[in-house]
């Protein structure tokens, strides 16, 4: 009884959190789908396609400072040349040196020379305006490529939401299980946990059920009530429908192995002793490990043992 209200507990909390991973899912996916417009807005202001697209920007801007870095250097070289022949009486002695035909000729070749770059001038001016443009949009890779990041750690995190929301269902599914077989079942399960609890009690108790369909236990011909139940007494009401629960469930099901840790801790010298021989009984058709740090706990069941058949190990862990 008591496992089957704790199963059906345990059932509505993983509800409760499978029911608050949905929304959580829900959630990530409207951020994803937010994400994926963000993306497209920033592919339309770059007047892109795809992301190869943005990587060429992200080259062309890298060519556009190496031609920004070329011309402040040839400004540079221009403005040295100037202050050299600035002065008056530089370019007058200059030109005494030359005959006025000679002069006239270099100044053709001068303009000529300069024309030509003038209109290599305008080129480069023409393609850094253009790459100024590609620039504005390129800068906006960065903010692209957190959005991207922020998308796949979003997916990651559904990715585990999935994942647990899968094992809630997996249990659910299994508890579900568990409490239609205990109901199909309880009259059995019943019969054979008063079994064990008179078997652990010396045949002081046994089990039955009231008007309310609730257990209760017997000894002899006084109900003790739930309520006046001492915390041994309760844990061994637990062991013997958990043993007898088992025990049905093994029949109709591969037989799996029992792990039991520190039961015996509230019970007195008595209880713990035909508990144990129980238990010893029990392992004749189930397979069980027994974890305790309790050495009397160790001490009984070497004694009970040693004159048995069983397979008995016993392990001691650091």
């Amino acid at each position: 009884m008591k496992q089957s209200i704790e199963n059906t507990s345990k059932k509505e909390e993983i509800n409760d959190e499978t029911k608050k991973i949905d929304e959580k899912i829900k959630i990530k996916q409207e951020e994803i789908e937010e994400l994926n417009k963000e993306i497209d807005t920033l592919f339309k202001t770059a007047q892109v396609k795809d992301e190869n697209e943005y990587f060429k920007m992200y080259e062309a801007k890298e060519k556009l400072n190496l031609i920004i870095e070329a011309k402040e250097k040839n400004q540079i070289s221009m403005n040295s040349f100037l202050n050299s022949y600035s002065e008056k009486e530089e370019v007058i002695n200059i030109l005494n040196e030359k005959d006025i035909k000679t002069i006239g000729q270099n100044i053709a070749d001068i303009k000529e020379n300069i024309e030509s770059l003038e209109n290599q001038q305008s080129e480069i001016m023409k393609s850094i305006g253009e790459l100024k443009n590609e620039k504005s949009n390129i800068e906006s890779i960065e903010t692209y490529s957190e959005a991207i990041q922020k998308r796949e750690n979003l997916i990651t995190e559904i990715k585990e939401l999935t994942k647990t929301w899968a094992k809630n269902v997996l249990t659910i599914n299994n508890l579900n299980k568990t409490i239609d077989f205990y109901k199909k079942n309880r009259q059995k399960i019943f019969k054979n946990a008063s079994k064990y609890i008179e078997q652990i009690t010396s045949g002081k108790y046994s089990l039955r059920y009231n008007e309310d369909n609730e257990i209760i236990l017997l000894n002899k011909n006084d109900y003790l009530d739930s309520q006046k139940w001492s915390d041994g007494t309760l844990d061994q009401v637990y062991l013997a429908t958990r043993l007898a629960f088992i025990q049905e469930y093994n029949q109709k099901s591969e037989n799996l192995p029992i792990i039991l840790d520190d039961i015996l801790v509230k019970f007195d010298v008595n209880r713990k002793r035909k508990t144990i021989e129980t238990l010893i009984d029990y392992s004749k058709d189930h397979q069980l490990f027994v974890f305790s740090c309790d050495k009397n706990t160790k001490n009984i069941f070497e004694e009970l043992v040693q004159n048995q058949d069983n397979n008995y190990k016993y392990f001691e862990l650091n």
